[in-house]
């Protein structure tokens, strides 16, 4: 089993077994980012994306990491 992707503001939040975030676009699809190999954990028992503000976070093998997209 795999974390459940967020969603804000037209964007689709995916944690990716590569232990990455991929960010994509709700309407399209289209890949709109991909965070760097930051050790997440997408298992049961791992992170959860969490979206604030219009910032995604996510806790990885270094403690707790922030990602927004610039408009």
């Amino acid at each position: 089993d795999a974390a459940a992707p967020a969603v804000a503001n037209g964007v689709v939040y995916i944690p990716m077994w590569a232990d990455t975030v991929a960010a994509c676009d709700a309407s399209t699809g289209a890949l709109l980012w991909t965070s760097p190999d930051l050790g997440f954990s997408v298992g049961v028992e791992g992170a959860q994306p969490a979206v604030v503000n219009g910032l995604l976070y996510m806790g990885g093998a270094g403690g707790v990491y922030a990602f927004g997209l610039s408009t």
